[in-house]
């Protein structure tokens, strides 16, 4: 009888270590990242440059972590419902956020509800391109002659695509950093700066670089001054670029695009995703659709972002909001 329940006990020992066992090798499988798909958070609508910025992100990171990302655009409130969104998710690595500085530009204006702290930046991988323009019949043949009009006769109208929007800023950093005392024109989107410059309702326009190359391409808009590299992002080289004009620390806000998740985002999926993308943006593929779109690629590691490009560049954002009344009392 002794036996008998000796066997008994040693049998259901046996099973229940089995059933531990089993156990501990599913919960280890759940824990490889990634094991199912990701949703990657855009803050702006279908067909805009951040959109097809995500969209490009989610094709290839596909490719690098295995599993499909799910595109999710969450447009409103100047990328606030986005940003929100992406802090606020459970920082398992399944939410993470296409986003940029627009994340900054709302802390400052005061009108966001989440703080950068809420943030954890994986990886900075593309910028979005701006030109300042004219139509081809314009007075100002080149950059300089636009510069010594502007200082002497204050007040030419600029306009740009959408008050507190990274381009805004741009804008307004050049303006007081050049002395050219234009006046700011916000409009809604390239949609509207364009045919405001072509109908000449104002004279000079920062312009999406995608939006211009299109009218340049059709014989309508002469660049005066590109912000970011133009052979890189496929423009005629011989446009002067920013540093050109002004030298290499002129204090120019280019627009970043970030990979962004939950703070508590442990180690881990950060390195994980961090590689990803520093593959991505070494794939000849995604370094081609990248340029095609008239954006550059611009791979920084989380720390170095982190640690210094992003505490110069928001000190910077936050001086410029300043000086132009955008940020909070």
């Amino acid at each position: 009888m002794k036996k008998r329940i000796v066997i008994s006990v040693l049998g259901v020992a046996l099973v229940l270590n089995l059933f531990l066992i089993s156990s501990d090798c599913s919960w280890a499988a759940e824990k490889k990242y990634p094991s199912r798909p990701i949703e990657i958070v855009v803050g702006y609508p279908a067909g805009g440059a951040m959109d097809l910025t995500m969209r490009l992100w989610a094709k290839y990171l596909e490719k690098y972590l295995g599993v499909p990302l799910a595109p999710v655009n969450k447009p409103g409130a100047g990328a606030i419902v986005a940003c929100t969104y992406v802090a606020n998710a459970q920082p398992d690595g399944y939410t993470i956020g296409s986003l940029g500085d627009h994340c900054t530009i709302n802390v400052v204006s005061g009108r966001a509800k989440y703080k950068l702290e809420d943030f954890r930046y994986i990886a900075g991988a593309t910028n979005i391109c701006n030109v300042l323009g004219v139509t081809v019949d314009s007075q100002w043949k080149n950059m300089q002659e636009f510069i010594d009009y502007a200082r002497k006769n204050p007040g030419v109208k600029c306009a740009f695509p959408g008050i507190g929007s990274s381009a805004q800023i741009r804008m307004e950093a050049l303006n007081k950093f050049a002395n050219l005392k234009m006046v700011g024109v916000p409009l809604n989107g390239d949609a509207e700066v364009v045919p405001a410059v072509l109908g000449k309702h104002v004279p000079v326009g920062v312009f999406g670089a995608a939006a211009f190359k299109a009218q340049m391409e059709a014989g309508k808009v002469r660049a005066l001054m590109s912000f970011d590299p133009p052979a890189e992002m496929g423009l005629d080289p011989k446009i002067p670029d920013i540093r050109d004009v002004f030298g290499k620390d002129v204090p120019d806000v280019d627009i970043g695009s970030y990979l962004m998740v939950p703070r508590k985002t442990p180690d881990d999926i950060a390195r994980i995703l961090e590689q990803a993308m520093e593959k991505v943006t070494k794939d000849p593929g995604f370094i081609k659709e990248v340029q095609a779109n008239t954006m550059l690629v611009r791979f920084i590691d989380g720390k170095t972002l982190t640690e210094k490009v992003l505490p110069v560049k928001n000190g910077r954002i936050e001086t410029v909001m300043k000086d132009t009344g955008l940020a909070a009392k």
